[in-house]
C-alpha cells in the first residue's frame, strides 16, 4: 500500500508525509495524516487560491495600452473563469450569468468594443421579437463572434 501511496501522491507535503513513514509502511497511519492534511491545511489553502482567482476574474480589465488582440484578452479571459470552474467547488461555480457579468465589466473601457455591446442588444432584441429570449450563453457567445468579424 505503501507504493501506491508513492505513486499517487504527488503534492510536495504530501509526499511528504508519505515519505517520513518509509521504513514502517503503516498505510494507515499514512492515510490519516494525509486524510488530516488535506481536510485541513491544504484546504486551506486551495480556498485561499480559489479566492485569488476569483478576485483576479473580479478585477481584470483589459488595458488601454496592450499587446495582444481584445479577441485574444477575451479568450485568455474566458480561460480563466473555465480554469477557476474546473477548481471550484459546485457553490462557488460561475453560472454563464456571471460570466456574462464579469464578460461586460472586463471590457467595459474598451471603445470598440463598446459598439460590439450595442450589436449585441440588437441582436437579443431580434431573437426578442421571433419569440426566443437568448440565454447568456448565447450573448457570451455573440460577443466572440462579433469580435472576430
Amino acid at each position: 500500500m505503501y507504493t501506491v501511496f508513492v505513486k499517487l501522491v504527488k503534492e510536495t507535503k504530501g509526499l511528504q508525509i508519505v515519505k517520513k513513514h518509509k521504513d514502517d509502511r503503516d498505510a494507515q497511519t499514512i492515510y490519516k495524516e494525509l486524510s488530516d492534511y488535506y481536510a485541513g491545511e491544504a484546504s486551506q489553502m486551495a480556498i485561499a487560491n480559489l479566492d485569488e482567482m476569483e478576485n483576479s476574474i473580479m478585477e481584470a480589465e483589459i488595458p488601454e495600452v496592450r499587446r495582444q488582440s481584445l479577441l485574444l484578452s477575451m479568450e485568455k479571459f474566458q480561460l480563466k473563469i473555465d480554469d477557476f470552474n474546473n477548481l471550484a467547488p459546485p457553490d462557488r461555480f460561475m453560472n454563464d450569468a456571471q460570466k456574462l457579468v464579469h464578460l461586460k465589466r472586463f471590457i467595459k473601457n474598451v471603445p470598440e468594443l463598446q459598439s460590439i455591446n450595442s450589436m449585441v442588444n440588437v441582436m437579443c432584441t431580434g431573437q426578442l421579437r421571433s419569440g426566443r429570449a437568448p440565454t447568456a450563453l448565447d450573448k457570451i457567445q455573440m460577443y466572440f463572434t462579433l469580435q472576430l468579424q
